[in-house]
């Protein structure tokens, strides 16, 4: 079945990786490390999938695989060079706010990934966690991200993602009024049309993935997501039990 993967920022080796604080680190790849994910990737004879894929009606290609990137850092300015080189064409998730920020993609960098055929979806205004938010200000945020990022892209924004997973009915509902056509979630899980399903699963690519445990999930997928689906719920229960009290959640 088709997968989806969420990665963060890459950056040139492992020294300019130690300057990001601990929490970050998590998400932060070598430029030799991707290189590496797409060779692996390849490897195994699976195709690369393509944002229009996932509009279409019935089931998507179960050799299929989506990449997606969220949080407008620089270093995917990089990575979408990377994938043009071999004819990929991805999903980046950015913050309209943030755009042109230190570490961050400028609006021109947005508009050259744009050309280059990458598509550019939401991540909300800022990476403030939406189910956190009152509807008036989760309306604002979805809508504003989309037009600006449509104005600063030149393209249709079709698709969003919710910030740290946080997703709910709500959001979801909000979501398809302001005009998406289609949210990626965090929940671990095999990708679908969205004819199927609305939101829609992806699996996190952490700093520990080297090429060989890729390859590894990859070649028996069902395994390691139910790993980490059941981690998954065990972690929105925490985040459940850590919000009620009054914290901010994982």
């Amino acid at each position: 079945m088709a997968l989806c993967l969420m990665y963060h920022n890459f950056v040139e080796n492992e020294e300019d990786k130690a300057a990001f604080p601990r929490p970050h680190r998590r998400y932060v790849l070598t430029r030799t490390q991707f290189e590496k994910h797409l060779e692996v990737t390849e490897a195994l004879n699976l195709c690369f999938l393509k944002p229009s894929d996932v509009l279409q009606e019935g089931r998507l290609d179960p050799d299929g695989v989506l990449l997606t990137f969220d949080d407008s850092w620089e270093g995917q300015e990089w990575a979408a060079s990377a994938l043009a080189e071999r004819g990929i064409s991805g999903i980046f998730f950015l913050n309209s706010g943030n755009l042109g920020a230190s570490g961050m993609l400028s609006g021109d960098a947005v508009r050259s990934l744009a050309d280059a055929g990458q598509e550019i979806g939401s991540h909300g205004v800022t990476h403030r966690f939406m189910t956190q938010m009152p509807c008036n200000a989760l309306r604002a945020s979805l809508g504003d991200s989309k037009a600006d990022l449509e104005a600063t892209g030149g393209r249709e924004v079709r698709f969003m993602a919710v910030p740290g997973g946080r997703c709910d009915a709500r959001v979801l509902d909000i979501a398809r009024r302001a005009g998406y056509r289609g949210v990626f979630t965090s929940r671990p899980g095999f990708l679908s049309a969205v004819s199927s399903d609305f939101a829609l699963n992806r699996m996190a690519v952490t700093a520990d993935i080297n090429s060989q445990r890729l390859m590894r999930i990859l070649a028996r997928p069902r395994l390691y997501l139910g790993w980490r689906l059941a981690r998954y719920g065990v972690l929105s229960l925490e985040r459940i039990f850590t919000e009620k009290r009054g914290g901010r959640g994982a």
